[in-house]
């Protein structure tokens, strides 16, 4: 059964067996995986999630490149930036508050 195939690969006929099914399951549910792809993405970028590079090469697989690299390129620069937002927005006033000696060390230089 297929079913025994979705598991971590520890060999090359593992992997060519996720192939499969991964093709498989995009070419029957082909807007959804992409959405929880995208989802993923963002999310695994935004929260500085170890991890992305290998979605990078997953999204290339199953999307192909005409379709994964935009999305991959769009995914990457959507989550920085949110990575960016919460870390300077969330961040910067505890930063200030409990190291405000290093912070005007810093802005004197």
């Amino acid at each position: 059964e297929r079913r025994d195939w979705l598991k971590f690969p520890r060999s090359a006929e593992d992997v060519q067996h996720l192939s499969i099914l991964l093709n498989a399951y995009v070419s029957e549910h082909y807007y959804n995986v992409l959405f929880c792809f995208i989802a993923t993405y963002v999310a695994m970028q935004a929260f500085a999630i170890p991890g992305s590079v290998m979605l990078s090469v997953l999204g290339g697989a199953l999307f192909k490149f005409w379709v994964g690299f935009p999305v991959v390129l769009m995914c990457a620069t959507v989550g920085s930036t949110i990575c960016y937002c919460l870390s300077y927005y969330l961040m910067h006033p505890i930063v200030e508050k409990y190291l405000q000696k290093r912070v005007l060390q810093l802005q004197a230089k």
